[in-house]
């Protein structure tokens, strides 16, 4: 915390030189007494977490029933949504639909949201693997977890009831490779597609990105590197270019591309040291996956297209609906 504060944008809360990150928190803390700098109850298990409450706090102010912040803030949440797509060209975004099913992406894109929210093991979705396995040695400290009711107000009693929190409502399998526990490796879960024209640069360490320059259609149509220094993560953000939504899915689903992003992101040291590099989701639709020039252009319109509420949705998603 006082590496954090160190250069803190409010002055009040700036980490002096020589001073106790400890003393100096102590000092400042908006409210003593709490063990952390905002208002939160401590769980049945603290100082241990559970997979409810990873640190054991919850954050709750005075006056408040349990959980109610929490729940109107994840409430207000879920209204959130990417501003609408606005479609310049319908029928290629139609056959985008038709291709994104035909290369199996809605195995796993599928639902209201395009993810069945699964986590899928690093040996086979095969992306860097370092974050993987990032919360591994949460679980160590785990206890059953468990809440008080929501009829009970903060501050909390001397000795508040405690209910049981469910589980079932996320299959063990999933909860277990999420955290690394019945697999070292750990997995990714499935990303959701809503807003791809807003979130480049993609995966989940962010490798895969191409300036809007980077890349020309060559003559059979299929594109190649114009720019290679305007490709992965070291030639769009770390040279101050903003990464192009198109280009950068284009380089998503196409080995040949992909490769040189790599290949571009590993020979960058800094990003190296962060073990970013833009591998994995080897899911192509590219000319050796037997899909032409046009499928693949049809289908990046068609990712850019996906809103909150998409104008075209592929055929497994009309007949889920209508179920």
């Amino acid at each position: 915390m006082g590496v954090i504060l160190q250069n803190s944008a409010n002055r009040k809360f700036r980490l002096p030189e020589g001073v106790k990150p400890s003393e100096f928190l102590q000092k400042n803390d908006p409210t003593p007494g709490e063990p952390a700098i905002n208002e939160v109850i401590k769980m049945p298990g603290y100082p241990k977490g559970s997979i409810f409450v990873l640190d054991g706090l919850m954050a709750n102010s005075p006056g408040f029933p349990v959980g109610v912040q929490i729940n109107g803030m994840s409430a207000y949440q879920n209204t959130l949504a990417p501003p609408p797509y606005k479609s310049r060209n319908v029928e290629a975004i139609q056959r985008g639909a038709t291709v994104f099913e035909k290369a199996n992406c809605a195995q796993c894109h599928s639902g209201r949201y395009f993810t069945n929210h699964d986590v899928i093991p690093v040996s086979e979705i095969k992306s860097q693997p370092s974050r993987a396995s990032a919360l591994a040695k949460l679980p160590q400290t785990f206890v059953p977890p468990e809440t008080y009711p929501g009829n009970v107000s903060v501050p909390l009693p001397s000795d508040p009831p405690v209910i049981s929190v469910p589980l079932k409502i996320t299959p063990e399998r999933v909860r277990d490779l999420a955290y690394a526990i019945s697999n070292p490796a750990g997995g990714y879960k499935v990303q959701n597609l809503i807003g791809l024209y807003l979130t480049a640069p993609y995966l989940h360490d962010g490798g895969v990105a191409a300036s809007a320059a980077a890349l020309l259609p060559d003559a059979d149509g299929y594109y190649t590197v114009a720019k290679p220094d305007q490709i992965g993560l070291a030639g769009t953000w770390m040279q101050h270019i903003e990464p192009d939504p198109e280009a950068s899915l284009r380089v998503l689903v196409d080995r040949d591309l992909r490769e040189v992003a790599i290949a571009t992101n590993r020979a960058n040291p800094d990003l190296q040291a962060i073990n970013v590099d833009g591998s994995g989701h080897e899911y192509w639709v590219d000319r050796k996956a037997g899909f032409t020039p046009q499928d693949q252009s049809d289908l990046i319109q068609f990712l850019l297209s996906i809103d909150d509420d998409p104008a075209v949705l592929p055929a497994s998603a009309k007949v889920a609906a209508a179920n």
